[in-house]
């Protein structure tokens, strides 16, 4: 028994040292928003895909119980519960808020033996005329150098090509195109750190929950 103890010991000390990356891309189209995500673990990897998250948490968020119904594939604006979704809206800001507050030491820590690389923020937009268009592409980029700097005081960001673009298009009107991708490095000994730290708070995240699915 003492032997069987000890191997698995040592097999999550070696499991927590296996190195794990995360690769996220938000490509935002004119007509279809998509989040794409692939976790490798060692030498196992698999992908997650999402398409028009954005849509799918407004539904949830406005229907009575957003676990039960899918959200329609055209959603019109006037089939959106608005008083329920502001309720639940509020509701998480009067929740989440505090926690996440309470929580900012803890997201600190975890954040900071992470590193990224390949980081790639691409911006591309056209507005009603070359003059709006010229504007908000200094606004742009005075935003992507604030989220920049955000996440270079977060993580470790690998001193490696970076590629962060703001592209004014002039010819197209009411236009946006986003390409927003990185690659996170941790270990995954790390990962179980930080679920860790989340059950110690599993009481106030169940409490959350429960009273926004009202």
């Amino acid at each position: 028994m003492q032997k069987w103890m000890i191997l698995l010991f040592f097999f999550f000390i070696g499991m927590s040292f296996l190195p794990v990356k995360l690769a996220v891309r938000l490509l935002r189209e004119p007509n279809e928003i998509k989040v794409t995500m692939r976790v490798s673990i060692g030498i196992v990897s698999f992908r997650i895909n999402w398409i028009d998250p954005l849509t799918k948490a407004v539904w949830s968020l406005s229907t009575n119980r957003f676990w039960e119904k899918k959200p329609p594939a055209d959603l019109a604006m006037k089939r959106v519960r608005w008083k329920r979704l502001f309720l639940r809206l509020n509701y998480l800001n009067r929740i989440f808020i505090p926690v996440l507050r309470h929580s900012e030491r803890l997201f600190k820590k975890a954040a900071g033996p992470i590193k990224i690389s390949r980081l790639q923020l691409v911006t591309e937009f056209g507005l009603q005329d070359a003059a709006q268009t010229a504007l908000a592409a200094g606004l742009a980029w005075s935003l992507l150098g604030v989220m920049y700097n955000g996440l270079q005081s977060l993580f470790v960001i690998k001193p490696q090509p970076n590629m962060i673009m703001v592209i004014p298009n002039f010819k197209l009107e009411n236009f946006l195109r986003l390409d927003y991708s990185c690659i996170f490095a941790f270990r995954l000994g790390h990962i179980i750190i930080i679920i860790y730290q989340l059950l110690l708070r599993t009481g106030e995240i169940s409490n959350m929950l429960r009273r926004v699915s009202q």
